[in-house]
């Protein structure tokens, strides 16, 4: 059990092929009461929020792992909200497993956590990240295969515990728009009421800015790069984040018209598609969330729905509905069969492949 009279600041530190993988915690607000932490523990960080009822689901059955696994596996549930925020909702839901603080975001950012929750890490003592993904995902087999495959691998270091909180925590400047190369293929979006972070290929950042399917997007040798961009600039709009983008980068912007292969998606039987009181995974619209085998989308357009789905299928997805109404998506994209099934049957919509003339969005390097 992690001892909460103790812990102001609680930082895992492990090192791995000379990369340190780090755990920030400010503060540990619920420790649990079904185990207690020891070193031979594999850590699993659960990332989570309170308005996130997914997170909630998941932390059912995490308190359910946890107690399975008291003797091998440590889990922190993660949130960068308020303190008061959670501990109201410490007071009222009484958790199982221990809640802990990360204030400043630094673990979220460190692992490229975004509004995709609940997301979770796999950590052994020596810091080598074992396994990512939606905690549903995390099978009981597969905690029991990872856990004889470190059967004694012990690292160098442990939980560490401070007892004074950070004194200098990081300036974020809101009018900052930093752009640099990156050597992380991980791909990772995250707006905060600051800043909004980037790691991931040129074209992403830059799809994101357009609403345009990534594969409608080309950029020259498109190099990784992590960027940091203030909210008050974020806030002046796409076409401002964009330019600044390609000033920064060098690049010149051009539009043309080539025959590609897409999904047309047109909705049949408007009094299929869902309402938006269906998911809530956040606290804005259009949160979404990429499991395995199914994307949803809190609170989104036809077209906002249509871009986030071009980014699990193997080709870009557009629509000509215009609609503003909002509403809640949750559909299956693995096997095409099914996804054609209930699209129609549970939402009206028709998705069709089609070859035709598209705008193919070009950005190369000024001469």
């Amino acid at each position: 059990m992690i001892n909460k009279s103790l812990t102001s600041l609680l930082c895992l530190l492990f090192l791995t092929s000379g990369v340190t993988a780090q755990v920030w915690i400010q503060k540990v607000l619920s420790p649990t009461q079904i185990n207690r932490y020891e070193g031979h523990h594999l850590v699993l960080v659960d990332f989570w929020a309170t308005w996130c009822a997914p997170c909630i689901h998941a932390s059912k059955q995490l308190t359910n792992t946890q107690e399975v696994f008291r003797r091998d596996l440590t889990i922190i549930s993660l949130t960068r909200e308020p303190e008061p925020v959670v501990q109201k909702f410490i007071e009222k839901h009484h958790p199982g497993l221990t809640i802990a603080l990360d204030e400043y975001g630094r673990t979220f950012d460190f692992y490229g956590v975004n509004q995709m929750l609940p997301w979770s890490v796999l950590l052994n003592q020596r810091g080598e990240l074992l396994w990512k993904g939606h905690p549903a995902d995390l099978s009981h087999a597969m905690i029991e295969r990872f856990i004889l495959d470190n059967k004694g691998r012990k690292g160098k270091t442990i939980i560490h515990i401070a007892r004074e909180p950070e004194a200098n925590p990081v300036r974020v400047d809101k009018e900052a728009f930093m752009v640099r190369p990156s050597d992380s293929e991980e791909f990772f979006l995250m707006i905060s009421e600051k800043e909004v972070t980037f790691n991931g290929r040129t074209s992403k950042l830059i799809s994101e800015l357009l609403r345009k399917p990534v594969q409608m997007v080309r950029v020259g040798d498109d190099p990784l790069i992590s960027a940091r961009i203030g909210i008050l600039e974020w806030n002046k709009g796409s076409e401002h984040v964009l330019d600044k983008l390609l000033n920064a980068m060098n690049l010149e912007y051009s539009v043309v018209r080539e025959n590609i292969t897409c999904y047309r998606l047109t909705v049949k039987d408007k009094s299929l598609l869902w309402d938006d009181k269906q998911l809530n995974l956040g606290n804005f619209n259009g949160a979404y969330l990429t499991g395995d085998e199914s994307l949803s989308v809190d609170n989104a357009t036809v077209a906002e729905f249509a871009f986030r789905f071009s980014g699990v299928m193997d080709h870009p997805v557009y629509t000509d509905d215009t609609s503003p109404e909002l509403h809640d998506w949750q559909v299956h994209y693995k096997y095409l069969d099914l996804t054609l099934q209930q699209l129609s049957n549970e939402y009206g919509i028709k998705l069709e492949l089609k070859k035709g003339k598209h705008d193919v969005h070009q950005f190369i390097k000024w001469r």
